[in-house]
């Protein structure tokens, strides 16, 4: 991240050894397609406390913004911050999140919906590394503690 320009803070200690990983934000303060490719915090997901900020300019073409998000791997929550509706639907449809946060910060959740990545709902072989065990809320909690069972009757 420092290589490509980043500027990070972290709010604590990191321990290796306790396999902690202290709350941490990473600020690119000027994101190109390129860029991304380059920066695994972006192409893989981080099951830490970790905000990556990529900031685009505001005049970015429908094209550029298209380019840059492809580069991105699944997310479980991304959020997008701008005054411009077209920039923030754009953004939602082309993003491989399963939750698309529009001037929200991505700690906020809807615990009737599934939270997870997106895997390969999504439609692309590429993103079925996505999330760690799957999907968890109140319908994977039900399926869970069930146990399916069948009797047949002649």
């Amino acid at each position: 991240a420092l290589e490509c320009g980043a500027q990070i803070w972290s709010a604590g200690e990191h321990n290796p050894s306790e396999h902690y990983l202290a709350p941490t934000l990473v600020v690119y303060p000027n994101t190109q397609a390129k860029t991304l490719e380059q920066i695994r915090l972006t192409r893989e997901e981080a099951f830490a406390p970790i905000v990556c900020i990529h900031k685009l300019p505001g005049n970015i073409s429908s094209e550029k913004l298209n380019d840059i998000l492809q580069k991105f791997d699944a997310n479980i929550h991304t959020s997008i911050f701008t005054y411009q509706n077209k920039r923030a639907r754009q953004f939602y449809e082309s993003v491989p999140s399963r939750t698309v946060l529009w001037n929200e910060i991505p700690s906020w959740r809807a615990d009737e919906m599934p939270y997870g990545g997106v895997a390969l709902e999504w439609g692309d072989s590429h993103l079925q590394n996505s999330g760690l065990l799957g999907d968890e809320g109140p319908y994977q909690t039900m399926m869970e503690l069930t146990v399916e069972r069948l009797f047949v009757l002649p």
